[in-house]
């Protein structure tokens, strides 16, 4: 088997590689998705990634994919690889033109396998990344606050944002705020805070991505004992602010040294929860 075949795209369960151009997916960002790490053949967190889709068609009335269909695939195309990535796009599916879906519609169902990202996800970053705060602000939408739905265009703004050399900050990564100065997510990853050894990260029930390894972290603190609070973090707190470190399913934890003039250290909380996630085969 060559590199290249090793990655296949399954749309509704068959091979392919296009979509109908009056998907809904494509023509209003209709629809969510999970991106899915694979280590050994095996989809990490996915019982996490299968409780936010669901939470996703639940509050965009999508109908909840058959989950033994999404399993089958998502072994197929995982057995495929070592470490890579499996993406899991659905969409309200091919529709008429116009905002007002039809309540009979058949969802889109797409599955991708890739290579893992690059190396810059390991050793490079472990002794911290230097991040600043984007001039992009994520505004308030409760009804698709915690999902990963498939209008990202803020994101996507911000991302120009870092990667134009004329802004200064070329390929480091953005924190977003609201339009009150409080802190949401990095543009695709979750934030946390630690201050007098509680971990904090900002509550999410007015906008940001509920992330599946955000929820993992909390689960780990949990267990090791780790004080949590999930509250509205103003961006001030990184003044106080001992320890800082990013998350989400393909990164792990990163942790942060230096947002715009605060600097941190890779501290006790941040190295327990990178020791504990790392037992569960990432970054091995």
């Amino acid at each position: 088997m060559t590199e290249q075949s090793q990655y296949i795209t399954l749309i509704n369960g068959k091979p392919g590689s296009t979509v109908d151009i009056n998907d809904r997916g494509l023509n209003y960002g209709d629809g969510i998705f999970e991106t899915i790490a694979v280590h050994d053949g095996v989809t990490l967190l996915w019982d996490l990634h299968w409780l936010r889709l669901a939470k996703g068609c639940r509050q965009l009335s999508l109908t909840i994919p058959d989950q033994e269909t999404i399993n089958q695939e998502l072994k197929l195309l995982a057995g495929r690889i070592n470490k890579g990535v499996i993406k899991l796009i659905l969409t309200r599916g091919i529709g008429k033109r116009g905002y007002r879906p039809d309540p009979e519609q058949v969802c889109t169902r797409i599955l991708s396998s890739s290579p893992w990202p690059g190396k810059k996800d390991g050793q490079e970053r472990a002794g911290g990344i230097e991040t600043f705060i984007s001039n992009h602000v994520i505004y308030p939408d409760p009804q698709l606050a915690g999902i990963k739905h498939l209008n990202r265009l803020t994101q996507v703004m911000a991302s120009i944002e870092v990667n134009n050399e004329e802004s200064g900050y070329n390929n480091r990564i953005g924190i977003m705020c609201d339009p009150d100065n409080n802190l949401v997510e990095a543009i695709s990853s979750n934030i946390f805070v630690i201050e007098k050894h509680t971990l904090k990260t900002p509550e999410l029930i007015n906008y940001g991505v509920a992330g599946v390894m955000r929820e993992n972290v909390l689960i780990q603190a949990n267990r090791l004992g780790i004080n949590t609070e999930i509250k509205i973090l103003e961006k001030s707190c990184l003044n106080n602010a001992n320890e800082v470190f990013l998350t989400n399913s393909i990164i792990g934890i990163v942790p942060v040294k230096r947002i715009n003039n605060n600097m941190f250290k890779v501290g006790e909380i941040t190295s327990k929860l990178m020791t504990a996630i790392k037992q569960e085969k990432y970054y091995a």
